[in-house]
């Protein structure tokens, strides 16, 4: 969702919002969005959060652990993915979903392909910093395929839509095949070569 609004951009770390304020125009390349975070505030968010809105491959939004909701569609519009990352209350969970599932309510639920847990709410607020402000970001490779979660930098989730599998620090929910899934759900576990590869394709040159 590209939203028209003021926006600063600062470079350096982004939890920490330390750096030169710069400006440059809305929309990035995906390429200038790895370096740069942008900075930007909407009265028409949800649970107190602030996005950033979208550039080149990437959503992103400010929130407190315990209320926060993102849906990131992918770049290419003719394909259906789109991943969703939702804070209720409890638990902080990402879904792959696809939006030729969904109903006429658009109740993304049914268009889940995939389920993967980011963090408990109880056990990351109990930290020393729980309760600081962070960062999520979705961000998509240029075929619009694959998709990486990360909050305050950290990547959290990957997502393969040509493979059909997702990876996560969690490595939660597992279940067992029953081969009737389009998803492998046996496993999650992180994989770093795949986030490297994911990485390596983003700062190709174009």
């Amino acid at each position: 969702m590209a939203l028209p609004l003021t926006v600063q951009v600062f470079q350096g770390n982004a939890s920490h919002r330390k750096g030169t304020a710069k400006a440059v125009p809305f929309r990035l390349t995906a390429i200038q969005a790895k370096s740069y975070v942008l900075f930007v505030s909407s009265s028409a968010v949800p649970c107190g959060c602030r996005v950033h809105g979208t550039v080149e491959g990437m959503d992103s939004v400010n929130f407190h652990v315990g209320a926060a909701r993102l849906v990131s569609y992918s770049p290419v519009r003719e394909l259906p993915w789109r991943m969703v990352f939702e804070d209720e209350g409890s638990a902080g969970y990402c879904y792959a979903c696809d939006g030729r599932l969904a109903t006429v309510d658009d109740d993304f639920d049914v268009t889940v392909l995939d389920a993967m847990l980011v963090y408990n709410v109880e056990a990351l607020a109990a930290q020393p910093d729980g309760e600081r402000e962070r960062l999520l970001t979705v961000e998509w490779s240029r075929d619009g395929l694959h998709a990486a979660v990360r909050i305050d930098g950290v990547p959290q989730v990957l997502a393969d839509f040509e493979r059909r599998v997702s990876y996560c620090r969690s490595d939660f929910p597992n279940f067992m095949d029953d081969g009737r899934h389009q998803w492998r759900t046996a496993s999650h576990a992180w994989d770093d070569a795949a986030m490297e590869q994911f990485e390596n394709a983003a700062f190709a040159a174009e």
